[in-house]
């Protein structure tokens, strides 16, 4: 994500817009997953999701900003799972 947000404002416009539509179908998978990087520790996981948000939000032009508070929600809500129901 640091690679990407500090290439997409130097790409040309041709590039961008050739990406664009790809680029934001791949950040709203990854905002919108209940599983980002599930195999990692609570706190490392958040830790990623909010550094992976912060990048997200730089990639202006794209769903990225708009994306990036999600991605942090479900990352932390995945931290702290609702209790079972009661049977």
């Amino acid at each position: 994500m640091t690679a990407l947000a500090r290439s997409w404002p130097a790409a040309s416009p041709c590039l961008r817009a050739a990406l664009i539509k790809h680029l934001d179908v791949l950040l709203e998978e990854m905002a919108m997953s209940d599983h980002f990087c599930q195999w990692i520790a609570a706190p490392q996981r958040i830790a990623g999701a909010r550094e992976n948000a912060a990048r997200m939000r730089e990639l202006k032009g794209t769903r990225g900003p708009s994306l990036a508070n999600e991605l942090v929600k479900r990352a932390e809500a995945s931290a702290n799972p609702p209790p079972p129901a009661p049977r």
